[in-house]
């Protein structure tokens, strides 16, 4: 399922994602809204990812992360948000296993706020 809103070229869109860590403390994660130009099929173009910010512990290992990004040209663009290890011992943070993408349809978008 896929929502869609009409959003304005370069006004800022947030985006709130409840996370849920379990053990895992908020700061051994990076959690990243990624976002980018559609194509025809809906596959992401040029994705560029931006840091959320931790803004809320829930408990039980849920933790809400924030972020915002603002569409630079017209058309389709969607978001997804990624979490991936911070961890100073890794070459790379992009190690397959580690890396959890959305999965949750529900996700939360505020209105379209005025920069």
């Amino acid at each position: 399922q896929s929502t869609s809103a009409a959003v304005s070229v370069r006004s800022l869109v947030r985006v709130s994602a409840t996370v849920r860590l379990a053990d895992t403390a908020s700061g051994e994660v990076h959690v990243q809204l990624f976002h980018g130009r559609l194509d025809a099929l809906g596959a992401m173009l040029d994705g560029h990812a931006l840091a959320m910010q931790h803004s809320k512990d829930l408990g039980n290992g849920r933790h809400v992360f924030t972020g915002a990004f603002a569409p630079a040209f017209s058309g389709d663009h969607g978001f997804s948000v990624r979490v991936i290890p911070s961890d100073p011992r890794l070459v790379n943070p992009f190690v397959p296993g580690l890396i959890t993408w959305d999965r949750d349809e529900r996700a939360s978008v505020a209105e379209p706020a005025q920069v």
